[in-house]
């Protein structure tokens, strides 16, 4: 029984084995089939997410070039404001020396009025003094004649001292 039982499932073994060796060699074909269209598509995959990359990269590049090209304005932008600040400095130095050399002008025309104002006074009162020596001598040496100039040599003609004006300060 022994060996009748084994030529039986020899014979069912192989008739059963070329035709499940066949469907799983189809299977298989099939399987390597899917696994080759997942490859591919891994492939396209990998291919756009590097096409991705380099565009990222170039976005990148431009955006680095553009922040380059913005710090290079910004140094531009504030070596003009510093050259501005010194010309607002120097400007300003200008003004306060022109108006330091305003006032030393002013002082020294202020002076200059002063002193010639006081020289004013000073000649009014030889002037006066003189006046009154005419005055005097035409009193006493010219009497008669002396009624004559009166109108022209009187004393009241001069201002008096007190009627002088005062310098007006600018």
């Amino acid at each position: 029984m022994a060996a009748s039982h084994m030529t039986i499932l020899s014979a069912r073994c192989r008739a059963w084995y070329p035709s499940q060796l066949e469907a799983d060699l189809e299977d298989l074909r099939k399987e390597h089939e899917r696994a080759q269209a997942e490859v591919r598509a891994g492939r396209d995959e990998l291919e756009r997410t590097r096409a991705e990359v380099r565009a990222g990269k170039d976005e990148l590049e431009r955006t680095q070039a553009e922040v380059r090209a913005g710090k290079d304005e910004l140094e531009r932008a504030q070596a003009e404001v510093r050259a501005g600040k010194e010309e607002l400095e120097r400007t300003q130095a200008e003004v306060r020396a022109g108006r330091e050399e305003l006032e030393r002008y002013q002082g020294k025309v202020a002076n200059h009025f002063a002193g010639t104002s006081e020289r004013l006074r000073e000649l009014t009162l030889q002037y006066r003094a003189v006046y009154n020596h005419l005055a005097e001598g035409a009193g006493d040496l010219c009497p008669e004649g002396f009624e004559k100039l009166e109108d022209g040599l009187r004393l009241d003609a001069l201002p008096e001292e007190s009627e002088t004006p005062e310098p007006e300060s600018h």
